[in-house]
């Protein structure tokens, strides 16, 4: 729609938004201004049932909680159009003339209200909760599910927010090719109206807590210390977790029951009924008894002491050295990364003063390279992402030595490295390259000059396909080496969204599971599942022998003025359910960007060089 349609009795004023097939205006009409949202159909023999919704829908919008359809047609042209009822201004209060100002008009939605005015009370949202919900039921009771109930879509009119956006409304059960925003989306879909309440949750969650859908359902400090947790808190939370449950069996039955539930937050009512009661009492005491049992365990067994040792970390984007590349013979890091087209960078970090020095080197054969001190001999090895040839490197004479090479795949770029005690041998895991990632495994045999495929992808009982993000852990043996996080999928491609799963980056999911690779029987074990940390937060992770521990790195979250300081969790191999919170002291990071990490043997404290400085972490057990 290069030109808008003119309709009788409307002045087109500003474009507010467009997408694909839509476009939304501020209009002027002798009453006073007002929004215009153009629509054009994906298929024209939709345009009928699409005008007897609209109908519908402007007579079910007179009703409370809805942004109102002041009228609504057809174009000659084939476009629907809506005439609403404009929402508030940001940041002006909710009356408003906008005369010449109508240029610097902005809706006030539901997601803008916290940035504004700080993360209401939970009264305040419970009172939106009744009235939303209560709107949602007008619509389900019609027949129609929203489909598309998040912040952007909850506007605030005359300062009361409104369900708007009517774009994706239908039947219940009705074909569609939407399959909703993520996090917003419950797993089975957006077709249900049980859908509708879900997004509502989870819409109500970040506005209260100020935390994303994703993060759900932790709360925040602020949330569990604030006076109103022991009265409306406490309740507002448990309809929140109810309405947002992963099980669809728990959640709730009904737009009617979610309003009353609201209802009784805002009473102070908590409605239990006598066997519910007893239930609940006896359930009670038995959590209380396995707390006793198990509080010895769950006591925190270490802490987290930081000291600065640098400012400033040297921060050179082709930096990609890692825990491998360390000799610490020499108190030297490694990295190998191409500049340009057949020009490789080759830099050494001292690690005692943290003076770099870069030597450029010109191999056309080499692209994106990955390195590792060999544990026996000492000597720089050096291989290429994409064609696997494997050179060793002399760092000071930048003399390579080719000692074969293979598989000749494209898709090892960013694999995870390790050492095979067993094997003796260097060896590669997963990767991405050709829009996809891996998790096939391979090992670089000297003898026969090629890789050996010792893991095929794809295979049963494995991790999901994944490039590198936290290089792979070894226990003090190596032979037992754990894997944290990455980015991946579980088909390898690239752009596809796995209901329910959080954390897509757009490319490829990022994940914070852990696993377990014994590498004398290539078994496979998953020992933290999906969903117990922030897969967008992890930096680093490393084995602490004293605890039989794994040590987890968390950056700082980022907020409009800074960066929080980085977290520490703890994971007690065949102790822990889930990772413990270490408290910490001293001068600690943000790592917003960790460019490589790597342990003292001496002192044992983990160097963690980041883009805010460079850092010891010394665990100690308490």
């Amino acid at each position: 729609m290069s030109t808008p349609p003119q309709i009788k009795g409307y002045e087109l004023v500003r474009l507010l938004s467009e997408r694909e097939r839509t476009k939304l205006f501020i209009a002027k009409t002798i009453q006073g201004f007002c929004a215009i949202k153009f629509q054009m159909p994906s298929e024209p023999s939709k345009l009928s049932g699409l005008l007897k919704r609209d109908a519908l829908l402007r007579d079910l919008s007179r009703n409370a909680g809805f942004t109102q359809i002041l009228d609504c047609g057809e174009t000659e042209e084939g476009w629907l159009w809506e005439a609403l009822t404009l929402a508030d201004n940001i940041p002006s209060p909710p009356q408003l003339d906008l005369g010449e100002r109508s240029e610097h008009y902005t809706p006030l939605t539901l997601g803008a209200w916290s940035s504004i005015h700080g993360q209401p009370p939970a009264k305040q949202v419970a009172q939106w909760g009744i009235r939303l919900a209560e709107a949602l039921g007008v619509l389900h009771r019609a027949g129609l599910v929203h489909r598309d109930v998040k912040p952007s879509n909850i506007l605030f009119i005359s300062g009361e927010p409104c369900l708007g956006d009517y774009e994706l409304v239908g039947l219940q059960g009705e074909e569609i090719d939407y399959r909703g925003t993520e996090g917003y989306r419950p797993i089975e879909g957006t077709n249900d109206f049980g859908a509708d309440l879900f997004g509502l949750g989870k819409s109500l969650y970040e506005t209260w807590t100020g935390r994303s859908r994703l993060e759900f359902p932790s709360l925040p400090a602020a949330t569990l210390h604030a006076s109103e947790w022991n009265k409306e808190g406490c309740l507002l939370n448990e309809v929140i977790c109810r309405v947002c449950d992963p099980q669809p069996r728990r959640r709730f039955r009904s737009a009617d029951q979610l309003s009353a539930a609201f209802s009784d937050v805002v009473a102070l009512r908590r409605p239990l009924n006598r066997r519910r009661w007893l239930i609940g009492a006896a359930s009670g005491i038995g959590i209380g008894l396995a707390a006793i049992l198990i509080r010895k365990n769950r006591e925190t067994p270490a802490q987290v002491s930081w000291r600065c040792v640098r400012e400033k970390g040297f921060n050179v984007e082709v930096w990609a050295g890692n825990a491998w590349t360390v000799d610490w013979s020499k108190s030297k890091m490694y990295s190998a990364k191409q500049l340009t087209a057949g020009s490789i960078a080759f830099q050494s970090l001292d690690l005692r003063d943290f003076t770099l020095v870069s030597k450029e080197l010109s191999q056309s054969f080499l692209t994106n390279c990955r390195c590792m001190v060999h544990p026996e001999t000492h000597e720089l090895w050096v291989w290429e992402g994409g064609n696997g040839q494997v050179c060793t490197f002399n760092p000071a004479t930048l003399e390579l030595r080719l000692l074969g090479g293979g598989p000749d795949d494209r898709r090892h770029f960013g694999a995870l490295t390790y050492w095979n005690p067993i094997t003796k041998r260097i060896g590669i895991l997963g990767g991405y390259g050709m829009l996809s990632v891996t998790n096939s495994r391979f090992e670089f045999d000297l003898t026969r000059k090629e890789w050996v495929e010792l893991e095929k992808d794809g295979a049963e009982n494995s991790p999901w396909r994944r490039s590198s993000a936290i290089q792979l852990i070894p226990n003090p043996s190596g032979k037992t080496l754990y894997l944290v996080g990455g980015h991946g999928s579980p088909s390898g491609k690239q752009g596809e969204r796995i209901a329910g799963l959080g954390g897509f980056n757009g490319q490829f999911h990022v994940l914070d599971d852990i696993w377990e690779l014994n590498l004398a029987t290539y078994q496979w074990n998953c020992i933290l599942p999906l969903g117990h940390l922030n897969p967008t937060l992890l930096r680093a992770s490393t084995y602490h022998q004293k605890l039989n521990a794994l040590i987890i790195f968390e950056s700082g979250k980022l907020s409009e003025e800074s960066a929080q300081p980085a977290q520490t969790w703890l994971l007690r191999l065949g102790i822990d359910k889930k990772p413990i919170l270490l408290p910490t002291t001293g001068q600690i990071p943000q790592l917003i960007h960790v460019w490589s990490y790597t342990v003292d043997p001496v002192s044992q404290e983990i160097l963690i060089i980041a883009s805010d400085g460079i850092y010891r972490a010394a665990i100690e057990p308490v």
